[in-house]
């Protein structure tokens, strides 16, 4: 059944390129992918915005068309940054 949606900035245009990838974490987190923004994007279950990290470039803390991403059982994240040629993994803090 339907429950709820929110707005999110980003994601315009035609570009194939720009559209999010989805996924959720343990916490009932929705976290998604701005490819175009460089940037991950999370939500809590209501839509709150909670986190917002990334911007444009190649070290460790930069993406370059961040793409697909799966949260794991251990509370990492993994994301493909598919402009810098990698799989990126960020453990839980």
């Amino acid at each position: 059944a339907y429950m709820r949606q929110w707005s999110s900035p980003g994601w315009y245009g035609q570009s194939l390129d720009n559209k999010p990838y989805l996924t959720l974490d343990d916490a009932g987190r929705v976290i998604a992918s701005d490819p175009e923004g460089y940037r991950i994007l999370v939500w809590d279950a209501i839509g709150t915005p909670v986190e917002v990290w990334g911007e444009y470039g190649s070290d460790v803390s930069a993406f370059d068309l961040p793409t697909g991403i799966a949260a794991d059982g251990q509370g990492g994240l993994y994301v493909i940054d598919s402009g810098n040629n990698r799989v990126m993994y960020f453990a839980p803090e």
